[in-house]
């Protein structure tokens, strides 16, 4: 199952330009995969995050990998609903211009079948670019 977003490279993001991000689910793990319009920056304060909301909006998550001087620093659920973070054990792979961070399903529950996204950058607590560009999610990702 996946679902992917394309985003203009020219829609005026600023330091970092998301083109395209792609969500696929294998039964136990939702991969995130972010693919930029350039490298990632090795000198700034970076997290790509996803939302996830359940249609009925009742189960929402923050799925979210930082980096600090281009190392990964943090990668962490956030189920909104409880304002409970969760840290995961990093397992994001940075190569070229792809980040590509894997989500335990088991700590998604709720989301149910064609849950809707989008997909965020943060620079130096600022913000940045979004995936799709305008209000509309995406959809079509079976969830559990």
């Amino acid at each position: 199952m996946e679902s992917i977003c394309k985003d203009s490279t020219s829609n005026g993001a600023q330091e970092i330009d998301l083109k395209q991000v792609r969500l696929q689910s294998d039964g136990a793990e939702l991969l995130v995969e972010y693919t930029l319009s350039a490298p990632l920056p090795t000198a700034d304060d970076i997290l790509l995050f996803s939302m996830a909301r359940s249609p009925d909006y009742k189960i929402r998550y923050q799925l979210g990998t930082e980096f600090r001087d281009g190392t990964e620093s943090a990668q962490f659920i956030y189920d909104l609903n409880s304002s409970t973070p969760k840290k995961i054990t990093p397992a994001t792979v940075v190569t070229n211009q792809t980040v590509t961070a894997h989500f335990p399903l088991d700590d998604l529950k709720g989301l149910g079948t064609g849950f809707e996204w989008d997909a965020r950058v943060s620079v130096n607590g600022g913000g940045g670019d979004r995936c799709p560009a305008g209000e509309t999610p995406q959809w079509n990702i079976h969830g559990n």
